[in-house]
């Protein structure tokens, strides 16, 4: 039998699937979270992205890949009121520019 490294909450299975009601009371972004994560970033899939980070570790204590957690970050998306068509990403074309990449 395989040892835990945590004992805090971990994703359930490969999808990052979520108990019923988990994600409304975990995962639900607060105005005043909405408000600061705002002005941290310039674009809709960052600030998708800042807040699923910003949520996720919060209830389970790490950043996860936005990869592993697809329930959280469409739970995420409708509440912030954003289309399908955004994705949670880092990367953009002037990060690299700002770290000198």
């Amino acid at each position: 039998m395989a040892r835990r490294r945590s004992s805090g909450p971990r994703i359930r299975g490969s999808s990052g699937s979520c108990r019923p009601g988990e994600l409304h009371v975990f995962y639900t972004p607060q105005t005043e979270e909405i408000a600061w994560a705002s002005g941290q970033v310039r674009s809709d899939n960052h600030l998708l992205a800042l807040m699923v980070q910003l949520k996720y570790f919060n209830r389970m204590g790490y950043f996860p890949r936005l990869d592993d957690v697809p329930d959280a970050v469409a739970h995420i998306r409708r509440d912030l009121g954003l289309g399908e068509d955004v994705a949670a990403v880092y990367d953009s074309d002037r990060t690299g520019a700002i770290i000198g990449c």
